[in-house]
């Protein structure tokens, strides 16, 4: 057992119930319930999507990088009218962008093209269907764990509301 995990079990939240149960008399005997939120960045990681997320960063860096760039990204966001002023940032650091900014760049596809090919900015990737695929699966998936991971979060859960969240959304 290491020592971080041995720590859990005897000084943090695991630790102190186990006390209070062996106090009052009643069974010790509980599974130890970790991190059922992250349980969807463990399936994000699993995805193996790098080959989608580095083209889109690097494009998302072409637009927003330069202001010279970005301005022109965005008149061009307001000349056809689109639902969106400008594009998202992607930070690795909260992983949850990452579902905003590809559906993002998805409802910009054709805006994207467009300036790209005005740059003379060359991605082959984007002309790959299996690549565009890739990509709408990406972006529904996590999506999918952006919504789960919201309908975890807030005040009047317990663990049973909680795995019961994750038991239903695995079936």
């Amino acid at each position: 057992m290491g020592l971080q995990v041995w720590f859990k079990k005897k000084a943090g939240f695991y630790g102190r119930l186990k006390k209070k149960l062996r106090e009052l008399g009643l069974s010790e005997d509980m599974p130890l319930i970790h991190s059922i939120i992250h349980r969807g960045q463990l399936c994000a990681q699993v995805l193996q999507m790098s080959h989608i997320m580095k083209v889109v960063v690097a494009i998302v860096n072409c637009i927003r990088a330069r202001g010279l760039n970005h301005r022109e990204f965005r008149h061009i966001l307001e000349e056809v009218g689109s639902d969106f002023d400008d594009m998202l940032y992607f930070t690795a650091v909260r992983w949850l962008s990452r579902g905003n900014v590809l559906t993002r760049f998805i409802s910009l596809k054709d805006v994207i093209l467009e300036f790209l090919e005005a740059k003379d900015k060359h991605f082959p990737e984007l002309k790959n269907d299996g690549w565009w695929q890739d990509l709408g699966f990406l972006t529904d998936a996590c999506t999918f764990l952006n919504n789960f991971n919201l309908k975890l979060q807030g005040r009047g859960h317990n663990v049973v509301s909680l795995r019961d969240c994750v038991n239903f959304n695995a079936n």
